[in-house]
């Protein structure tokens, strides 16, 4: 173990050396050698080692890849492709970064960034609305919470949004180049009440004996009341055993996608003009009236689905010819090519691949609907990052020449459910459901 001396010695030559290198922006070398000095990540760590390579490759102006950082931080033989270890520890070096500017950092007036995507430091200014679009930074998610019920899952989503800072003085400044973005101007444009709709499922009781319920059932064709009285209808025989329990679930990554999205709709939507309900209370004309937000998985569209994918390029994957609908897949139907998600199978601290999938269209009165979609959870997730980070949705405009109405496909990397890096695979133009 290091003595005191030792200890202090060691950090003092390491933050001298890259302080007073030669190499480098000096502004960045400063600022690497304050956080350093304050920074708490453990002499010898993991953490440490990775901050300091980093530190190194940035200042000498080179770039890094994954299996760099594989092989000399974590001595990989960078054999194995799917390891999680380079992306989980700049999860949490970002983490802690944020973390230092929250509290010991919090007067300067520079900060340390590690940019969604890359392996580097790089120098931002410590303002808001400079550091919001490179880190996609949330409100703290240990504050959320799912609750049962059709009630309770609307209520918990309002309750997210109103959990939000919304009063802040930076909001406009941090989402001015969002809204005024070709994706999100047509709602700004034209004021009407925006409708957040929820991806939720409805989930019914079974029961063996009369007056119990043995279990909980979830039918894809059973998306509301309505569906459930129309199934009875059709199937006599169950009468008696499935039984309306007015119970939704909302699926976690819609709900933390939406501590992304939510203060932005707050500040866009006219008046207070802004609803939340879930997509098993959703009603056709509902969709004439409002711009339309859906955010949650491809498989809680539910009465959405037709409306999104009926002049779509894409659709739900499906057995071939005809059969069960797979929503962990994505098709494209003009090259037929497939986007399997990986979410529902994923092995222990092994990457996985989803999808995520964004879609935004004029409706039947020339109102806006918008699909923040996905086939899991960081699929969703990287929907909402996208639709509120103005360099992702600048980069989605220029792949459809600037086309206002547009899908696209996103290929996410994910662990559990931490969005760790997505990108965009596919985009297009596509039609409106109003006349053109």
């Amino acid at each position: 173990m290091y003595g005191t001396e030792e200890l202090l010695h060691d950090v003092t030559g390491r933050i001298s050396r890259l302080v007073d290198s030669s190499v480098g922006d000096p502004v960045l070398r400063a600022e690497i050698g304050e956080f350093l000095e304050k920074g708490g990540l453990g002499q010898g760590t993991p953490l440490h080692r990775l901050f300091e390579f980093l530190a190194d490759w940035s200042l000498a102006r080179k770039p890094v890849a994954e299996i760099d950082i594989a092989i000399e931080v974590f001595h990989k033989s960078g054999t194995d492709p799917g390891d999680a270890s380079v992306r989980v520890y700049i999860h949490r070096l970002r983490r802690k970064i944020e973390a230092y500017y929250e509290k010991l950092g919090a007067a300067s007036e520079n900060r340390l960034v590690i940019p969604r995507g890359e392996y580097r430091l790089a120098l931002a200014r410590n303002i808001p609305e400079v550091v919001e679009p490179l880190l996609k930074k949330g409100p703290s998610r240990r504050a959320l919470f799912i609750g049962a019920g059709s009630a309770g899952a609307v209520v918990t989503a309002a309750g997210i949004g109103a959990g939000v800072a919304l009063n802040g003085p930076w909001v406009r400044d941090t989402y001015r180049d969002v809204r005024r973005s070709p994706f999100w101007s047509a709602l700004v444009e034209r004021p009407r009440p925006i409708l957040l709709v929820l991806g939720d499922y409805y989930i019914f009781g079974e029961s063996d004996t009369p007056g119990s319920i043995d279990r909980m059932v979830r039918e894809f064709d059973v998306n509301s009341r309505l569906d459930l009285d129309q199934f009875l209808m059709e199937h006599p025989d169950k009468v008696g055993r499935y039984v309306d329990l007015n119970l939704t679930y909302l699926p976690l990554g819609a709900a933390l996608a939406l501590t992304n999205l939510m203060p932005f709709l707050k500040e866009i939507s006219q008046r207070g003009m802004l609803r939340t309900i879930t997509a098993s209370e959703l009603a056709p004309e509902m969709l004439k009236s409002n711009h339309v937000v859906y955010v949650g998985y491809l498989s809680g569209l539910g009465r959405l689905e037709n409306t999104v994918f009926s002049k779509s390029r894409f659709a739900v994957g499906e057995t071939y010819p005809v059969g069960t609908k797979i929503y962990d897949q994505i098709l494209d139907r003009e090259t037929r090519r497939v986007y399997a998600s990986q979410a529902g199978r994923p092995a222990e601290n092994k990457v996985h691949h989803d999808y995520g999938y964004i879609s935004i269209f004029d409706g039947p009165n020339g109102n806006r609907i918008v699909v923040l979609s996905g086939t899991r959870d960081v699929g969703v997730m990287q929907s909402a990052d996208v639709a509120t980070n103005p360099e992702a949705l600048d980069g989605l405009s220029r792949s459809v020449r600037g086309a206002k109405s547009l899908e696209a496909v996103y290929e996410v990397e994910g662990l559990a459910r931490m969005n760790l890096m997505g990108q965009l695979v596919i985009s297009a133009a596509r039609a409106n459901l109003s006349a053109d």
